[in-house]
């Protein structure tokens, strides 16, 4: 790769990036770096080598950008200065994008330690160009099937990434995933496992969104003596040997306080902390022992990592919480099946009454343009549950579809299409003193962001 090329993808980069930012529009976290990867296709690899302390790359299905804002978090407070796509721009536009804002013009960057949210789907080539010396995989779940496909094509994937890896580099791996664990098979470095410990958070009756039914080792049927969430739990390939793996980093006497947060003790090889955590929800609880997981094993002290999770706020969308004219909003991101049932179990143990909800749901290339995924979500959990429910976004009339299915009575729904023209009359629909609850896709959450920056209630998600 040619110095000049490089420079001319840096300064084209750059120059792109300050723009977006003055005019406004998206905040620079995409087409800067997608410019710089098309005149440099080596530039990702060329602007990250020579950090200090290397790479960290977190990926999967669910939770990446919570846990690498935790990781952020928790390593600035050890003081590390960590390069990272905080807005969860995770393809390698994305990464080259945020390299571009912290690079000066001869391509040196001013952090000491990269931290990059990778999606899933690109996490081969990105490994290959920025060399993680650490990874993390949080879970692997149906998600996108029109653009990833069946979660066995993203663990090959995955697993050919880490076959790449240097026997230095390190894993820290969900024990509860079948599909996750077994990316530690033929790995000659070190794994790191997490993952609950509290029995007591067994998912009851029939769980209906399981992914993995079959041992990624031998094939045979796998059997289930605890399901957590969809099919993260204690599990057995009732063939071979393949079991879950003995946790090094748990969770035990997890308690729910509602929407205000979760506690729980940590425990790990090398101690335990208290964890005293603003987010609700048991995936948070999983975001909280991967990030605890790899930053223990970038040598964090537990009290640093026990106080950084205290201060975590989440990144926009996460569980994001606003105070609108006497009004509380939330915003919670829903994407598959088995995130969407885990944000519908936490709404319902968390409101002893009905309450208010708004389904935004789009079908846009960020989104995946298959919407079937919400036939296999549990919106039957909201029967009788919520006091009116409103549908909005480009598949406005598919949600209010299943929600008819679902055995929500309709005389207490409403669908509202464009969210631009109606979303503040629907805000001021709900009582004041009382919550709504949004749970939007990927690009119906940016439209909600925009209207409520415009409406100066929150800055820009980029600002944040």
């Amino acid at each position: 790769m040619s110095t000049l090329r490089f420079l001319f993808g840096l300064w084209t980069g750059k120059l792109l990036h300050a723009l977006t930012r003055i005019i406004g529009r998206g905040g620079g976290t995409a087409m800067p770096g997608l410019v710089a990867l098309r005149l440099c296709p080596g530039f990702l690899e060329r602007i990250t080598k020579d950090l200090r302390n290397g790479s960290i790359a977190v990926t999967g299905t669910n939770g990446k950008t919570t846990t690498t804002r935790m990781i952020s978090d928790i390593l600035r407070a050890k003081g590390y200065n960590p390069i990272s796509n905080r807005q969860g721009s995770n393809l390698a536009r994305g990464l080259a994008s945020a390299a571009l804002d912290r690079a000066s013009l001869r391509g040196r960057l001013s952090g000491d330690i990269g931290l990059w949210e990778t999606d899933e789907a690109a996490f081969l080539p990105v490994a290959d160009a920025v060399k993680p010396r650490l990874v993390v995989v949080n879970n692997l779940f149906r998600d996108q099937l029109d653009r990833y496909g069946e979660v066995e094509r993203l663990r090959l994937s995955i697993k050919e990434a880490i076959s790449r890896l240097p026997d230095e580099s390190v894993l820290v791996l969900n024990a509860d995933d079948p599909s996750v664990a077994s990316l530690a098979d033929g790995f000659q470095g070190r794994v790191v496992f997490f993952g609950l410990g509290d029995e007591s958070w067994r998912l009851k009756g029939k769980v209906h969104a399981i992914d993995v039914r079959s041992c990624r080792r031998c094939g045979g049927p796998l059997k289930y003596r605890i399901n957590f969430l969809g099919h993260l739990g204690d599990w057995r390939c009732t063939k071979c040997e393949s079991r879950r793996p003995k946790l090094d980093v748990k969770a035990r006497d997890i308690v729910h306080k509602g929407m205000t947060g979760m506690d729980a003790i940590v425990e790990t090889r090398k101690g335990s902390f208290e964890m005293r955590l603003n987010l609700s929800g048991i995936y948070n609880v999983y975001n909280v022992l991967a990030a605890a997981a790899a930053c223990e094993a970038m040598g964090v002290d537990l009290e640093i990592i026990e106080q950084s999770v205290q201060r975590f706020r989440p990144a926009f969308g996460r569980f994001e919480r606003l105070e609108i004219e006497g009004r509380v909003l939330y915003l919670l991101l829903i994407k598959n099946p088995t995130g969407c049932n885990a944000v519908l179990e936490t709404l319902l143990a968390a409101n002893k009454e009905p309450f208010h909800v708004l389904v935004a749901i789009n079908d846009l290339t960020a989104d995946g343009r298959d919407v079937s995924w919400l036939w296999d979500a549990d919106f039957e959990l909201l029967r009788n549950k919520i006091s009116f429910a409103w549908t909005a976004g480009i598949r406005a009339a598919d949600m209010t579809l299943r929600l008819k299915y679902a055995g929500i009575d309709m005389n207490n729904t409403a669908e509202i299409g464009d969210l631009e023209s109606r979303f503040m009359k629907l805000l001021h629909s709900v009582p004041k003193g009382k919550t709504l609850y949004c749970l939007p896709t990927y690009t119906a959450m940016l439209k909600l962001q925009d209207i409520l920056a415009r409406k100066g209630f929150k800055a820009r998600y980029w600002r944040e």
